[in-house]
């Protein structure tokens, strides 16, 4: 598998973020379908963020969300 990083789309339950991710965590992400899910990853790095959307306000950012962990060190699904 290839080390480089691409850009793609990942979708979580409160809306997407385009994400620069490995061949291997894209992989993890493909539940079969031909969209890619963030659970299934974990959590990415902010600085491999450059845009979320919203689903609640429809709106479109740019650059990684600001994310609080509660627990860091708590497993995000189970991978």
């Amino acid at each position: 598998m290839s080390a480089e990083l691409r850009l793609k789309k990942l979708r979580g339950s409160g809306g997407f973020v385009m994400a620069r991710v490995t061949d291997e965590q894209q992989s993890k992400g493909n539940l079969g379908g031909p969209d890619l899910f963030l659970a299934p990853v974990g959590r990415l790095e902010s600085e491999k963020i450059s845009k979320y959307t919203c689903n609640t306000c429809e709106k479109e950012f740019e650059g990684s969300p600001n994310i609080e962990f509660e627990n860091p060190n708590e497993e995000v699904a189970e991978n």
